[in-house]
């Protein structure tokens, strides 16, 4: 918890019972996030889709900025920015050359540039508070459950939990964790992460059940720091801590591989479960095989990797390469099941392949610094562990994931940007503030703690 969100905290406690000009602008301000969090689910169409929350980003980003434009000017904000012009640079000079459609111009730029004011406007209004990020995150979640009952696409109907309620289910339940994590109450943190996961193991949402058992496996102390006197594992200065956090990564990811094939082989799933898990496992694992579009991606941006294809780009030869792809896996596809879920576009199903083969090179760089800032990020929270480890952590590897497996699109911006905006953080604070080693919120909380905290003679002299 950084200082700026415990005094924040302190204050809203200190003024709780009366009606001061304080309190309510501390209300008013948490009620305009959590709408700009709700509304992050609601979509328009405009050149491309839109979502609400982002419409509103490009109409305050100019005022945001001549009022707190200083809590951009932060050395790693500096380089994402710089990053992201030259990827919209690249993306303009390959849609150029490639003679790209100007709609398909349009809507490659506006992607890139609404990107940006996102991360512009989340960074001023989230920056440094961890109170306004989860009022954000919790609204966010809640509008991704209230839109998939509501207003269901396609792909939710095909799979209701996978492309319609995880998400916004698993957010609240790293939520819940998060508060039993807080308060140094691991075993109800640690069971609410065990009974997600079990739900995604029955839905066969294998992806989700890696990001959240390496969490739990970096941020929790299951191998305890010294026994007596003894020193288990290295101090946190230590360079053999980080050593520490890669081996637990990659256990973590092993036994999410091991759990989801245990479960597929005793029957609990559905047998077309079952069997798209077999042939996946074939193409090399059950996490990372099957994903064909990824490996073509490559072998495109490999083709042109200075300049990109153009916003949009559209090649039947690389369609048709997927569909060998996916026939040497063994995977039962139709090729013209193919081109219509494709629409003739080059598959990436990635942010940095995705860029890369759209605009180039340049394009590639500024995901390849993202992932290089989730690494940073990850070890950071692992290490340090502050009070918001589960969520924080959660989110920097499901974004690492995304960055190298899904496509970059959608509400998937919107996760993208606060999750940029939460690893600065947690990058540009100190070690002390990082750490959460202020006062925790607790039952424990006292009239003593409040007394030493906020003098009772402002507080009465002011309630008069």
């Amino acid at each position: 918890m950084t200082r700026e969100s415990f005094n924040e905290f302190r204050q809203f406690g200190a003024l709780r019972g009366r009606r001061s000009p304080k309190r309510i602008g501390l209300v008013l301000n948490h009620c305009f996030i959590g709408l700009l969090g709700f509304f992050s689910s609601v979509s328009i169409r405009f050149i491309g889709e839109l979502y609400v929350t982002e419409i509103c980003f490009i109409g305050l980003l100019p005022f945001l900025f001549l009022l707190r434009w200083r809590r951009l000017a932060t050395p790693e904000l500096k380089r994402v920015f710089a990053l992201l012009g030259l990827w919209l640079l690249n993306q303009l000079i390959t849609d150029a050359y490639r003679q790209t459609e100007l709609q398909d111009r349009m809507r490659g730029a506006a992607g890139i540039l609404v990107f940006g004011a996102e991360l512009a406007c989340l960074a001023i209004l989230l920056g440094r508070s961890n109170s306004r990020k989860v009022v954000f995150f919790t609204a966010f979640a809640t509008g991704l459950l209230v839109m998939a009952r509501l207003r269901p696409g396609e792909l939710v109907e095909d799979d209701p939990w996978k492309f319609g309620y995880a998400m916004g289910t698993i957010e609240l339940a790293i939520l819940i964790s998060s508060f039993f994590y807080a308060r140094r109450r691991y075993v109800p943190a640690l069971a609410v992460l065990a009974a997600i996961i079990s739900v995604n193991l029955l839905q066969n949402y294998r992806s989700a059940v890696l990001e959240i058992l390496v969490t739990a496996v970096l941020v929790f102390p299951l191998i305890p720091d010294r026994i007596g006197k003894l020193r288990i594992l290295p101090r946190k200065g230590n360079p053999l801590r980080v050593v520490v956090v890669v081996t637990l990564a990659m256990i973590g990811g092993w036994s999410a591989g091991k759990l989801v094939g245990l479960v597929s082989q005793s029957g609990i799933v559905s047998s077309e479960a079952q069997e798209k898990n077999e042939s996946e496992a074939r193409a090399g694992s059950l996490l990372f095989g099957g994903r064909p579009e990824f490996f073509v991606g490559l072998r495109a941006a490999a083709e042109s990797p200075l300049i990109g294809y153009g916003s949009w780009p559209r090649d039947m030869r690389f369609i048709e390469l997927q569909n060998d792809l996916m026939q040497e896996y063994g995977l039962k596809v139709d090729l013209k099941d193919i081109e219509a879920e494709e629409r003739g576009l080059i598959p990436t199903h990635s942010h940095v392949v995705g860029a890369w083969v759209w605009a180039g090179i340049l394009g590639a760089t500024f995901w390849v610094y993202v992932l290089w800032l989730m690494v940073r990020g990850i070890l950071r929270v692992s290490i340090v562990r502050p009070v918001l480890a589960p969520l924080l952590c959660w989110l920097m590897i499901v974004l690492f994931w995304d960055t190298l497996f899904s496509p970059f699109g959608s509400f998937e911006r919107m996760y993208a940007a606060l999750t940029i905006v939460i690893a600065v953080d947690l990058l540009d604070s100190s070690p002390t503030s990082a750490s959460g080693d202020l006062p925790r919120p607790s039952r424990r909380w006292t009239r003593r703690a409040w007394r030493r905290s906020v003098p009772l003679r402002s507080v009465a002299g002011s309630a008069r």
